[in-house]
């Protein structure tokens, strides 16, 4: 199969002529991909297929229409914008987002035939600055709502009694679609296809009950999705429940005055962040816990504060370094890692982390991010926008730290402190500033022990969410459609 894809050209096109014709159609080169046209033409024919299966053209079995741009709108639902409007960042491959906080409304009078959603309406991505974000399915099935949509979304509307909406969204998020979709849309500056492209898109139509056994066992994987994904939403909650529950920490009740009096302002600092009323609650009920435990400083349970390095010069290979992009609450990613020289690494001593070294993002957003260093994680660096906390492990548990510098009582000290607009910093100097709830060295370690499980369990609920999410839509089609993977 390899062999084919290789010499697709050689095997299909004879002459120059020919494969002229087939680059004068679009000179792209997602467009003439080879494996993205070997795909179309197992999609131009059903010998491979099993019997009783359609194949048609999306515009055959539905109406497609994209959406478009309000005359007005409003941050959040009001009284008189009361209709969601979906844009990409609302739409994930089988689920659709809708926050009355954060998602924009619009009027009623903005609403048309081209862009209201009802239930049972496929939405998909049409508009974004990268492939990933286009080609995102999800069947609209919020029944409290009537929605809109942008002109970054297309509405697909079932016209055909064969089709089951659901299953066509399963399909739509299928690699036999994605791959057409990566093939058809125009990529440049960013990657875009129309309404007519959707509709060209190749569908594979079983019958009726083959469909419905796709669903229902889409619907059985969708809710163990489901099951992990509220064990790694809720994970960060249960770790502050767990902090207050041993250490008696509540939340405290926040000073409502929004606003400073001159007389309450020093020549520290002139920015009203630092005398949020809201972020000094927090520091002035951590201060009054003073007498159940010690409250310490950063500085005085660390060795030292201090930032990364700045490199040289990048390498494919090497010694990892970590950006702000690296660092999540309590864990280290590797996504778009970069790498740094072995020796530049031995000649700087602050790109060395160490073992349960704390990382904390200096600048963001996102800002104020803790993470701890693990044995199996070096040799390692760090940035200089990553700050590195060398604690004193005879003082503190680091895990312990961790946990308390990313519940809100470490993070509304971090929003205190922190200067700039645009781009916004934290520096070490108000790093060591930070107030700890230093209880005995035993209940930190039992703290430590519990918050240990509950990441261990987000962390098998991240690999299980990672592994369905990935298999979902093909592996169920591959066994009910009975496809050849090395067709695909």
């Amino acid at each position: 199969m390899q062999k084919y894809l290789n010499n697709y050209y050689v095997l299909n096109c004879s002459t120059e002529i020919e494969i002229l014709n087939v680059l004068n159609k679009r000179m792209d080169v997602f467009y003439n991909n080879p494996k993205n046209i070997v795909l179309s033409e197992v999609l131009s024919n059903s010998d491979h297929l099993i019997k009783n299966i359609e194949l048609t053209e999306m515009c055959n079995i539905s109406k497609i229409s994209s959406g478009k741009t309000p005359i007005s709108r409003s941050q959040g639902k009001s009284s008189e914008y009361t209709i969601p409007l979906l844009r990409t960042s609302n739409i994930k491959k089988g689920e659709i987002y809708i926050d009355e906080v954060t998602t924009t409304f619009i009027s009623e009078k903005d609403l048309s035939d081209s862009n209201i959603v009802l239930e049972n309406d496929i939405l998909i991505t049409i508009v974004g600055a990268t492939l990933k974000i286009v080609g995102r399915a999800a069947i609209y099935n919020l029944e409290e709502y009537h929605s809109s949509i942008n002109q970054n979304i297309a509405r697909i509307r079932c016209t055909n009694e064969s089709v089951i909406p659901k299953y066509l969204m399963i399909y739509l998020n299928s690699t036999f679609a994605q791959k057409q979709i990566e093939r058809i849309s125009k990529q440049g500056n960013q990657v875009n296809l129309n309404a007519k492209e959707v509709g060209e898109i190749k569908v594979i139509v079983p019958d009726l009950e083959i469909q419905k056994s796709i669903i229902a066992q889409y619907e059985k994987l969708f809710n163990q999705l489901q099951n992990s994904k509220d064990i790694i939403d809720t994970g960060l909650e249960k770790i502050s429940n767990l902090l207050c529950n041993y250490t008696g920490l509540i939340e405290p009740i926040l000073n409502e005055k929004n606003s400073v009096f001159i007389n309450e302002i020093s020549s520290i600092r002139l920015d009203y962040n630092f005398y949020n009323p809201t972020y000094n609650s927090y520091i002035d009920y951590i201060l009054s816990k003073n007498d159940e435990y010690p409250i310490m400083t950063i500085k005085e349970l660390a060795y030292g504060v201090f930032r990364g390095d700045t490199p040289s010069q990048y390498y494919s290979s090497g010694i990892k370094v970590l950006q702000i992009n690296n660092i999540d609450p309590f864990k280290l990613t590797y996504e778009d890692a970069k790498f740094i020289s072995e020796e530049e690494y031995k000649r700087k001593p602050r790109f060395q982390l160490r073992e349960n070294d704390l990382l904390i993002s200096g600048v963001g957003p996102p800002l104020g991010e803790v993470c701890i260093v693990k044995r199996d994680d070096l040799p390692l660096a760090a940035y200089n926008h990553i700050s590195v906390i060398r604690l004193n492990e005879n003082l503190i548990d680091p895990l312990y730290l961790c946990a308390f510098l990313n519940s809100s009582f470490g993070q509304m000290q971090m929003k205190k402190y922190y200067t700039g607009v645009r781009q916004i910093y934290l520096t070490n100097e108000w790093i060591e500033k930070l107030l700890i709830l230093v209880p005995p060295f035993e209940l930190q370690k039992i703290i430590a022990d519990e918050v240990s499980k509950v990441l261990s369990s987000i962390c098998n609920a991240e690999k299980n969410f990672s592994e369905i999410e990935s298999t979902i839509f093909d592996d169920i089609l591959y066994e009910y459609l009975k496809i050849d993977k090395e067709l695909h």
